[in-house]
């Protein structure tokens, strides 16, 4: 790179006097479309949560949180797309401009850092309502969220001393007093994909431990699905990551990056939001959206049959029809949908207990019936 002055052209290539970012209409659209998505659910989040459930918790603080250094991430990459530089070619930028380029690509990736742990800090708290009450599940918990936070600090920290001094990492004058930041970059998505995983895979293991009918667990692995959204595109920016790390044109190849960077900052809302979203269309359109022992997928168990559609009140009702409580009908409740995880924690009957400690399967004391709501609260 010539700090000295605009960096000269390769052979066949000339300097554009007005150039235009690389995949800026695509970065536009999905910054419009992604902020409006992902804030609209995430107000019917917080609203159903706070007005409708009345379970306003950590959980709701951290992806407020999140919420916040996400829409912060892409306004700094709506700003470099327009004023510092990226997805540019570095010979079409002067000196000035590549000074701001390297300001403003920094400050993304430390706010970008804070957007994602707090993401996963509220997937985190969300998991513990459920699991406080199994030791090792408690324990597994506190030492994935330490670890994000270790590892968010530590990156932030290389990040921004990766110069020293300061100043040097954007002055362009002492190069030489700067490590490289391309590998930061790439650790940070590294740590971000494994982390992502280890999310996804928490609430698999211990749904598979449950002793759930089969379809009933593949529904809420479905469910769960819609956290593999953020594990994809982690691993897909990864990849585009990896070039980077010896391209000498990075300003232009930034804007593929930052693409995947815009729809990962609005998944990780998306995918934390959307699941309060049937609670909240039940509270207002019960009739298009029944609750889960109102739903047509709904079956019976436990003992006895539901009562016959063509029994008439008075039938059910007339002495020759009575019986005594000895000979009463056996209870019947119905079976949860395949895609309520709270209904199936509230039915765990008390004989399942030993269930809840995963694949560890040691018992819970704490657990004298059924795990009910307000054991998770």
């Amino acid at each position: 790179m010539n700090v000295t002055g605009p960096v000269l052209p390769p052979p066949g290539e000339t300097v554009n006097p007005d150039p235009r970012p690389w995949l800026f209409t695509a970065n536009c659209i999905a910054i419009a479309v992604g902020l409006a998505l992902c804030t609209a659910f995430l107000a019917i989040r917080i609203y159903t949560k706070a007005r409708i459930l009345r379970t306003f918790w950590w959980d709701d603080v951290f992806i407020l949180l999140a919420w916040i250094f996400s829409v912060s991430t892409q306004a700094v990459i709506l700003y470099g797309s327009l004023d510092a530089g990226f997805a540019i070619d570095i010979w079409d930028l002067s000196v000035s401009e590549l000074v701001t380029y390297r300001k403003t690509i920094l400050a993304m990736a430390v706010i970008h850092i804070e957007a994602l742990a707090f993401a996963k800090f509220a997937v985190l708290m969300l998991y513990y309502r459920v699991l406080k009450l199994i030791t090792p599940w408690r324990y597994t918990l506190w030492a994935v969220g330490s670890s994000i936070g270790l590892y968010s600090i530590i990156l932030i920290f290389m990040l921004i001393f990766a110069c020293v001094p300061i100043e040097d990492g954007w002055s362009l004058t002492r190069p030489s007093a700067c490590r490289r930041r391309s590998s930061l970059y790439l650790a940070t998505a590294i740590a971000n994909t494994a982390s992502d995983s280890i999310l996804l895979l928490i609430p698999m293991i211990f749904i598979w431990a449950l002793n759930l009918p089969f379809m009933q667990k593949i529904g809420l692995f479905c469910l769960l699905g819609l956290g593999c959204l953020t594990v994809v595109t982690s691993i897909v920016r990864l990849v585009t990551l990896i070039p980077l790390l010896d391209s000498n044109n990075q300003p232009h190849n930034i804007g593929l990056v930052c693409l995947f960077i815009v729809l990962e900052a609005n998944f990780i809302i998306l995918c934390g939001s959307l699941p309060f979203t049937r609670a909240f269309l039940h509270h207002y359109a019960p009739k298009w959206f029944p609750s889960r022992n109102e739903s047509r997928g709904d079956r019976y168990y436990l003992t006895g049959t539901p009562p016959s559609s063509t029994t008439s009140p008075s039938n059910m009702t007339s002495p020759s029809n009575m019986t005594s409580p000895a000979a009463s009908a056996p209870e019947y409740r119905r079976r949860p949908s395949y895609f309520d995880i709270e209904a199936i924690l509230n039915d765990i009957p008390p004989a399942e207990c030993s269930e809840l400690a995963g694949p560890l399967r040691k018992p819970l004391p704490a657990c004298k019936g059924p795990l009910r709501s307000d054991m998770i609260d």
